[in-house]
């Protein structure tokens, strides 16, 4: 009768060892054929896969990976380097852009922050924003000198955009005046103190910017002095074609009764 044969634990582990240097091996063979790079490719993505960061030193990274089939299979120690020393570069490029990426989205929230406040304008100082928000997250998460530079960032864009606004107010309460002299038939010779006393009480004069006020009326009665110098000139114009007229009926008519003929002297 035959007896089983029982393996021992050493010689199984003996065996499975053996199997497990043949699929390396296996492995290699394969990763050899391979283009150049798609090796290194393969190489790149086994050192992330070990996690490798941009502080790893080149001997950390060579205990970890010593054994895998894709180290074996980049045969020269200054490839290895070289394309260990690119991808630290990369992550090194990463983590600057990723810092970079979170920095710009603090510094959104934090300008999210100043634009929910209707409380700030043009004349809002540092000091008063701080102790306002010194207890919020978007403000802690900033560091000081880009909290001021980010808070006086958004005030001056807040002074131009008040600026722009009350330019534009201005601009209204002027075309408004305007059509106030306008609806009044103020003439071309009213004075300036005979308008301030029939605005005296109106709120919109009231409103305005003196030199505001002055300035449309000024441009007011430039208006009406063109208008009346054009039509002045026009009626001049108008008279000389009819005193034109009258004197070729007169020359005529002289004509006619032989009053004039082509001897006739101008004087």
């Amino acid at each position: 009768m035959n007896q089983p044969n029982y393996m021992s634990l050493s010689s199984m582990l003996d065996q499975m060892k053996n199997n497990e240097d043949i699929n390396k091996v296996n492995q290699i063979l394969e990763i050899e054929k391979l283009p150049k790079e798609e090796k290194h490719k393969l190489f790149k993505d086994q050192l992330r896969k070990a996690g490798v960061t941009a502080t790893w030193k080149w001997e950390d990274a060579e205990r970890v990976l010593y054994n895998e089939p894709i180290w074996k299979s980049i045969k020269t120690f200054q490839e290895k380097r070289s394309l260990f020393n690119d991808f630290v570069r990369q992550c090194k490029l990463k983590e600057r852009e990723d810092i970079k990426l979170r920095k710009e989205k603090l510094k959104v929230k934090f300008r999210q922050m100043l634009e929910e406040d209707s409380s700030l304008n043009s004349n809002s100082k540092f000091s008063e924003a701080l102790t306002k928000y010194c207890y919020d997250d978007r403000w802690r998460a900033i560091d000081e000198r880009e909290r001021e530079e980010i808070f006086q960032d958004y005030i001056d864009i807040l002074y131009k955009k008040e600026e722009d606004e009350w330019r534009q107010t201005r601009e209204k309460q002027k075309k408004q005046f305007e059509r106030s002299l306008e609806d009044k038939h103020i003439k071309v010779n009213m004075k300036w103190k005979e308008i301030c006393q029939l605005y005296s009480n109106d709120p919109l004069f009231i409103s305005m910017e003196k030199i505001d006020q002055i300035e449309t009326f000024s441009n007011y009665i430039t208006r009406l002095e063109n208008i009346e110098k054009q039509r002045k000139e026009e009626e001049d114009k108008y008279l000389a074609y009819q005193n034109r007229e009258k004197f070729r009926d007169l020359l005529q008519y002289y004509l006619d009764q032989n009053k004039i003929t082509i001897k006739t002297k101008w004087n």
